[in-house]
């Protein structure tokens, strides 16, 4: 599972890993977007059509959820489709979340005890 609110933008090499990954195991990838809006900005489009474009060789599927706590989803989405997986972009920190204000993309995630993360890195 990718888990993605499309703000982020990434490279091919970076979703390269996933694709990877998934063409090793024969596995399938669920795109479970979190957004907070139902229509997507331009620049929201645009990466989701760049991310379908870099899964278009693996077996992929799209899912959208809105106005939902970040780790309470995952672990419902996670559960719900048994996810062996889960993968997120991870921006760089800020300079105020370098300095602790703000949260960073991981502690929003949850903790998942079992459950494999990959942070891909965006640039």
């Amino acid at each position: 599972m990718l888990s993605t609110n499309f703000n982020t933008k990434i490279k091919a090499s970076e979703i390269k890993y996933l694709v990877d990954i998934a063409k090793l195991s024969n596995a399938s990838i669920q795109v479970l977007s979190l957004t907070a809006s139902h229509k997507l900005t331009f620049n929201q489009k645009r990466n989701k059509v760049f991310i379908r474009n870099q899964l278009k060789d693996v077996a992929h599927k799209f899912n959208s959820l809105r106005n939902v706590n970040m780790a309470i989803a995952l672990s419902c989405y996670v559960e719900i489709r048994e996810s062996n997986m889960i993968s997120y972009i991870d921006k760089k920190p800020s300079f105020w979340e370098r300095l602790g204000f703000g949260k960073l993309s991981l502690s929003k995630m949850g903790y998942y005890a079992h459950l494999p993360v990959l942070a891909l890195n965006a640039k």
